[in-house]
């Protein structure tokens, strides 16, 4: 097994991490400063995109909530050693989900609430209000929420829910940004 738990920490052996190793300038990355990406995670880096979609990386792997994981730019791996029901050992992160609850939670703990744009942009949309001539907005049953204009544009030519996950939330502006 590439991943063993040791005096309650999760250690990475030479079966995850092999010799493959991206650092920096080396297949094509632009020379930086760049933690090195290794084995599973470099495997799946390649596959899903690479710096154009997954970005360059933030951190070297490490141990979080039992899983080994890897910060990008634009994403978190995790490897599962348990697998899925595909078989697959490595995942992508929810990050906008937590991104959210944390958001909602600071929200909700403050006088903001009443005012929050972000309230708003998380309750259900009635699929039945949506005009079924509308081109520019797709409902999504899983989350109760569309995705619309620019974003289904981005959403839509990424792979939709296999890359980019279900809109958790509306468009909505916030600090003069939509």
């Amino acid at each position: 097994m590439p991943v063993t738990l040791h005096d309650g920490q999760l250690s990475v052996t030479n079966e995850f991490l092999r010799s493959d190793r991206l650092v920096g300038a080396h297949h094509g990355l632009p020379s930086c400063d760049r933690a090195p990406i290794d084995g599973l995670f470099l495997d799946a880096w390649r596959d899903w995109g690479g710096a154009n979609l997954i970005g360059l990386s933030l951190t070297e792997a490490l141990t979080e909530s039992d899983h080994i994981v890897q910060y990008f730019e634009f994403a978190r791996f995790e490897y599962w050693p348990e697998c899925d029901h595909e078989g697959r050992l490595v995942h992508v992160g929810d990050i906008g989900a937590e991104l959210l609850q944390t958001q909602l939670d600071a929200v909700k703990s403050s006088d903001q609430k009443a005012r929050s744009p972000l309230i708003d942009a998380t309750k259900p949309v009635d699929p039945t209000l949506i005009d079924s001539l509308t081109t520019d907005r797709q409902f999504i049953d899983a989350t109760k929420q569309t995705v619309r204009l620019e974003f289904h544009d981005i959403w839509e030519s990424t792979g939709e829910t296999s890359f980019l996950g279900n809109p958790l939330t509306e468009e909505y502006r916030f600090s003069d940004r939509v």
